[in-house]
This record gives structure tokens, sequence and C-alpha cells, in this order.
């Protein structure tokens, strides 16, 4: 796997990169094309690169010379802001900040890959493991380009987590947010069966937490 310490790349002069036009967003990737990111350190100041947010592997990924590294050391970095949205690091990944007040929402940007296609018994098809799929990747650096070998494919896997006053517990559906938030829980409800809320897309789940916080609901 291919890093860089962030003290050097911004030791080394500013380049500037065209951006894809393809719309479609690569299925291991957060957004379809690398884009302007601001960096705030921990130590004070800021930082200025190419970026986006592989969810593959759980990765900030930073292109240079052409070539796309994952961010090393992202305990120096306090957040990180990409296409008008908040990244902080947790456990060496980065979770998007998606709402403030008192309940925080973060959305911990995750896939599967898979690997499938391949010839089995009785004519059937095989997939490798994750684990064994990532490995064989990144030692060719394909895992961080942004478009993926044909017969690779990923599953979302995106999980949501609830900050309440430092405790941070983790959803991914209606039950499990009530369970998190009990006095809230006939709010959320209400709110889901209005709004048709669906937790497969963040989006969804991003409004019904910024509800809960305009509303001070108890």
């Amino acid at each position: 796997m291919k890093k860089l310490n962030l003290i050097f790349l911004f030791l080394l002069p500013t380049l500037l990169f065209a951006q894809s036009t393809v719309e479609t967003v690569p299925p291991h990737y957060l957004f379809p094309a690398f884009g302007k990111a601001v960096v705030k350190m921990k130590l004070g100041g800021y930082q200025y690169a190419d970026m986006n947010y592989n969810t593959v592997t759980e990765e900030m990924i930073f292109t240079q010379n052409n070539v796309n590294l994952a961010l090393d050391k992202p305990e120096t970095i306090d957040s990180i802001y990409l296409n008008k949205r908040i990244f902080i690091p947790v456990n060496r990944k980065f979770y998007e900040l998606a709402t403030h007040g008192d309940i925080q929402l973060l959305i911990q940007h995750r896939k599967t890959l898979i690997e499938g296609g391949k010839p089995a018994a009785y004519g059937g098809t095989t997939q490798t493991s994750a684990v064994t799929s990532i490995a064989s990747l990144s030692s060719g650096g394909n895992i961080y380009k942004l478009k993926l070998p044909d017969s690779y494919t990923t599953k979302d896997a995106t999980l949501y987590w609830i900050n309440l006053k430092g405790k941070f517990r983790n959803f991914i559906n209606e039950k499990q947010l009530g369970k998190i938030l009990p006095d809230k829980k006939v709010q959320i409800q209400n709110f889901v069966n209005e709004h048709k809320t669906d937790f497969r897309k963040t989006e969804d789940v991003v409004e019904l937490v910024k509800f809960l916080n305009a509303n001070d609901v108890k």
C-alpha cells in the first residue's frame, strides 16, 4: 500500500489537476472525481490538496504526480473540508460530520469489495473474500484508481454514529436509532412515517437528525 506522510506532501510544489468530467461515482469512492480539500491541522494552520475518499479502504486519498496515495498520520489532522462536507479522523479512518447540535451524526462511508465471476463447481461462480481482494488490488495500486477492474463490485456497508456528549453508538435503521434515543422514539417514528425516510440514503438520515436537533425533541 502506498502512503506518504502529510508533511512531505505539502513540501512539494502545488500542482493543479483537471477534474474528471465523468458524472458516475466510482463504486469504491465517495465522489466522482478528486476535489480541492482544505486540511485543518491540530497544531494549527491549513494545507491544501486534491482529495477523494476511498470507501473500501476507508482512507482519504490524495493525488500527487498523477498517482493516488493514501493519507498517512490522520491523528495529526483536526478536520478536512471537501466538497462542502466536513470529515474528522476516527480510529485512523475519516467519518463525515453530518450534523451539529446536541445530537451529532457522523457517517462512516464504507463499502465491501466483492470479486465475482470465478468458475466454481456445477457451473456456478465464487466470490473472493474482501480481505483477499483488497490485498490483491492494493499490491498493484488498483484499489486507489478511480476505476476498478471489471470483475470487482462493491456492496454498501455505510454505518451511522450518534455522538451524545462524547459517547458514540452506531445504528443502521430506525429501531436501532430509537434504542439510542429512547425518549425521542415516538418523534422518530412520526418523522420516518411522514417523510418515508430510507435509512439506505444518507441524506434522509441527515434530515431526520437535523429535525431532532432543530426541534429540541424531548
